[in-house]
């Protein structure tokens, strides 16, 4: 949790435990990592991604953030980091990056098909 601690909280930090147990114990899909790329660094963006993406473990699955946008005069008036976004944009459209996700056997899903696992996994 990034506002706290479960050495502030360990009660919450208990409860969260016990939650997740009972919801893989019930085949809930649960997410195993979050990432996204720093919106600090618009260079280099598809060799960002392939390491980000490269680093995670095979079975796992990862939300990735992303704040893919196309250069305008509105996003450059309200966005101080517009570079990284307009990255995240050409970068998530290259035939390099497409290329490495289907080399390495990622597979893209969507939140609907982890919606549709869920409500399985209640019946």
């Amino acid at each position: 949790v990034g506002f706290t601690s479960w050495d502030t909280f360990p009660e919450l930090g208990h409860y969260c435990c016990e939650t997740v147990a009972r919801l893989e114990e019930m085949g809930m899909p649960l997410l195993d990592d979050v990432m996204g790329l720093p919106l600090d660094t618009p260079d280099e963006r598809v060799a960002q991604a392939k390491a980000e993406l490269d680093a995670r473990q095979p079975g796992t699955i990862t939300h990735f953030f992303l704040h893919p946008t196309q250069d305008t005069p509105e996003l450059r008036a309200m966005c101080p980091d517009w570079p990284s976004r307009v990255a995240d944009y050409q970068a998530f459209l290259s035939e390099e990056l497409r290329d490495h996700i289907r080399n390495t056997g990622i597979q893209l899903i969507g939140n609907r098909v982890l919606r549709d696992l869920m409500r399985q996994s209640m019946l």
